[in-house]
Parts: structure tokens; C-alpha cells; sequence
């Protein structure tokens, strides 16, 4: 289709915002998809071409009236499919499936050892994005065949998952000769087993999809670890099964990265949740002290780690597998 516009025609015979126009000096112009004739007729291909930094209107020989461009945000589609995030119910795992939703991901299921908590996650994705599915599993990870069941209803509901994130975890900040075998247990039970069942029902169902090829696969897995997986410092019992989520990511990213399945862990350093302000409540210090180890004096809001999942379940971070990702303040490189 074409359009003829010729000089004195009213102002309101340019009302495309379908043409892309280049500033130029005087009072020249030049129509980048078509011919530029300032004097006489200007011919161009209307649905070929769009507006970009349109010249003031004194530039124009004749009357010209633009409309506003309407440019999409394109950062909404950073993320498509499906999504499957535990420990979803408050902290970085809130933070994540609500920017995931933020972000493009259209499914969402969800995972929380709290019921209510992950009520009310869902309550305010939906109440920001009403057109998100979301699947509510109230379960703990740390129960194998639990893990196995969401991620079957998963499977059944929505196809395929896109993007898993692995958050769900608990602290227990004790020194090795007062560590209960019990307290032991129980973080690793969560913190490590619990990651690893997910994970590997994650993969099953990843290997069954189809692989949408070299920049897309099959897609990918986030680890939450912590800066305690890099560093001593921070209890026997959290600071062993964070190392371990590190050897896991390690491992599995470079198993199945010629599957189209890439596997990259997070570190977050002292992050404003739940887990934190309870490790406060053993050492009131605790927030001091985060502190002071990071170079830039404060702790993270859950949103900042969750911004850093995102990159990495997007296209954007299509060949990276296998790292190690600090999100911390500039912790781990002081």
C-alpha cells in the first residue's frame, strides 16, 4: 500500500504512525523507506516503515501532524511458557515468581512448605497480572514423592516447564559441636536433598520436551545458593549444603548442556527476607554486620536477586551454563 502526500495538503493527511523519518539539516527531509521530494510529492510504503525521531514540524515544507508512536515494552517478553519456582511463598522466591509474571512467563507453578504464604504470592500476581495461570502446591520439598507429584501436575496442566527456580531453604547458623544430628538433618534434608528432588524431576520433564533449538533448548534451571556457598563463616550444617547446590549446578550443567538444558547458580549475599531477619533473631548483630562485609553498606531487596533469575532463565543469557553467580554487594570481591 501507498501513500501520496503533497505539499499543502492538510495537517491531518500524515497521521501514520508508520513512518520512519530522519532529522536532517534545513529544511530538507528524506522518508528512509520511500523517496524524499521536500517541494513535491512524497511517496512511501506505509506498513513497511515506522516512526523514529521525527524533525519539528518547522522542518516539514508543508503541514504535517504525527501521531504517537506506541512503542511495545519489550522487557515484558523477556520470558515465555511455564515456570516452576519453589519456596515461593515469601523472600527471593516471591520476589521471583512475581517477576516472572512481571516478565512474560504466562504459567506459573509454585511451590511453598506454607500454605497461606503461597496463597497469598498467588493473590498478588494475579492481582498485577490476571491473565497468569498459576498452580499452588503447599508441599515440602524435602518429602521426594511430594516433589514428584507437583511436578506431574505441572507436566499434565501446562505441557512443559520453561524455567525452573530452585529457592526453597531454611538457616541454621551453629558451629559443628553444637549442631544436633537432627538440626543437621533437617537443613540438609531441605536445603540439599530438597534441591536435588526438584531438580531432578525438573530434568526429567525438560528431556521429554521439545527442543526449540540452540538459543531456546529445553531451557533452564536457576540455583538459589548463598555467599555461603563460596565462603566459610556462616554454620556447618547451611554453610556444607550451600557449597553442595554449587558441586550439583556444577555437575548437572555440564551433563545436559548438549541436551539444550542449562543449569546456573545464584549467591546472593545478605538479602532482606525471612530467613535473614530469623538469623537476626539469633544474632541481633547479624544485620550490622552484612553490612559491613559489603562494599556497598546494605543488604539486597529480594527483587534485586530476582531481577538476576530472570536474566538468567531469558534468552539473553542463552550460552551461559555452569555459573556461579554472585549477587552480592560486591561481597565476594572484596
Amino acid at each position: 500500500m501507498h501513500d501520496t502526500i503533497k505539499a499543502g495538503d492538510a495537517p491531518n493527511t500524515l497521521r501514520t504512525k508508520d513512518i520512519r523519518v530522519a532529522r536532517v539539516a534545513g529544511d530538507a527531509m528524506r522518508v528512509l523507506s520511500g523517496n524524499a521530494y521536500p517541494s513535491e510529492t512524497i511517496s512511501f510504503k506505509l506498513q513497511e516503515a515506522s516512526l523514529l525521531y521525527p524533525a519539528p514540524i518547522s522542518y516539514y515544507p508543508f503541514p504535517v501532524q504525527f501521531k504517537p508512536l506506541s512503542i511495545p515494552n519489550t522487557m515484558a517478553f523477556l520470558l515465555k511458557g511455564s515456570a516452576f519456582v519453589t519456596g515461593a511463598g515469601s523472600g527471593i522466591g516471591r520476589a521471583t515468581a512475581l517477576a516472572f509474571a512481571k516478565y512474560g512467563a504466562k504459567r506459573l507453578s509454585l511451590v511453598d512448605c506454607d500454605g497461606s504464604s503461597l496463597e497469598a504470592t498467588s493473590k498478588l500476581i494475579k492481582k498485577a497480572h490476571p491473565a497468569v495461570q498459576i498452580l499452588e502446591h503447599a508441599i515440602d520439598v524435602a518429602k521426594e514423592e511430594k516433589v514428584q507429584t507437583a511436578m506431574s501436575q505441572t507436566a499434565a496442566e501446562f505441557g512443559r516447564v520453561d524455567v525452573a527456580v530452585n529457592v526453597a531453604g531454611i538457616y541454621h547458623g551453629v558451629l559443628t559441636h553444637e549442631c544436633k544430628t537432627e538440626d543437621w538433618r533437617n537443613v540438609l534434608g531441605i536445603n540439599l536433598d530438597g534441591l536435588w528432588f526438584c531438580q531432578r524431576e525438573e530434568i526429567k520433564q525438560m528431556l521429554v520436551q521439545e527442543d526449540r533449538g540452540p538459543r531456546e533448548g529445553r531451557v533452564a534451571i536457576i540455583n538459589v545458593s548463598s555467599v555461603a556457598g563460596l565462603f566459610a563463616g556462616a554454620g556447618t550444617a547451611y554453610t556444607a549444603s550451600k557449597h553442595a547446590v554449587i558441586g550439583i549446578t556444577r555437575n548437572d550443567a555440564v551433563a545436559y548442556a548438549s541436551k539444550g538444558i542449562r543449569v546456573n547458580v545464584i549467591c546472593p549475599g545478605w538479602t532482606d527476607t525471612p530467613l535473614i531477619r530469623r538469623a537476626q533473631a539469633e544474632n541481633p548483630e547479624f544485620p550490622n554486620i552484612a553490612k559491613a562485609r559489603a562494599p556497598m553498606a546494605r543488604m539486597a531487596d529480594p527483587e534485586e536477586i530476582a531481577d538476576a533469575i530472570v536474566f538468567l532463565g531469558s534468552r539473553m543469557a542463552g550460552f551461559m551454563t555452569g555459573a556461579v553467580v554472585p549477587v552480592d554487594g560486591g561481597y565476594s570481591a572484596a
